[in-house]
């Protein structure tokens, strides 16, 4: 299979199916190894003015305000509550899993797969990876016949209880 060549985390059934994902992939892919803090926002500060602590407070109480809405199905609001969570502190997992899910609860598959690899990228050492790697599985399996995408992650294919189709 052909693998991207600078990230090496997505795989295509051919070349034709990976030139028609790589609009929607540039903007999510960087270099294998990178620190991924330098490729979001394009590197702009994430919280402004705010520091550090306060951003993460912020975006906790905007997490928590999004789970919220999600839970009553209120989609829209919920991610843009995670959205700006995000957007605090970019190199959050959880706040890219949440986004993703609520791609994946609106049928976005191809947004949840973008946001399920900004995830892995922000948390290496996460124990939310399996989180990451089932959800982007799911996420291709539905998609698949828009651009017959297959994660090559030896995580995921090696997880329990997780199929490769």
């Amino acid at each position: 299979f052909p693998v991207c060549s600078q990230c090496k985390m997505i795989a295509y059934c051919s070349r034709k199916c990976q030139k028609a994902h790589w609009k929607q992939h540039k903007s999510q892919c960087y270099p294998a190894g990178d620190d991924a803090q330098q490729y979001t926002n394009g590197g702009a500060p994430s919280a402004g003015a705010l520091g550090r602590e306060e951003a993460v407070k912020l975006a906790e109480q905007l997490k928590q305000e999004g789970n919220d809405y999600y839970k009553v199905k209120d989609f829209k609001a919920a991610l843009e509550c995670y959205t700006k969570a995000l957007d605090l502190v970019p190199n959050g997992m959880v706040y890219a899993l949440n986004v993703a899910a609520v791609h994946y609860a609106q049928q976005n598959y191809l947004q949840c797969v973008n946001f399920c690899e900004t995830a892995l990228r922000t948390g290496q050492d996460s124990p939310l990876l399996q989180k990451a790697y089932t959800r982007m599985q799911a996420a291709l399996l539905q998609c698949r016949g828009e651009y017959c995408l297959q994660t090559v992650a030896p995580e995921l294919q090696s997880s329990k209880g997780v199929q490769m189709a």
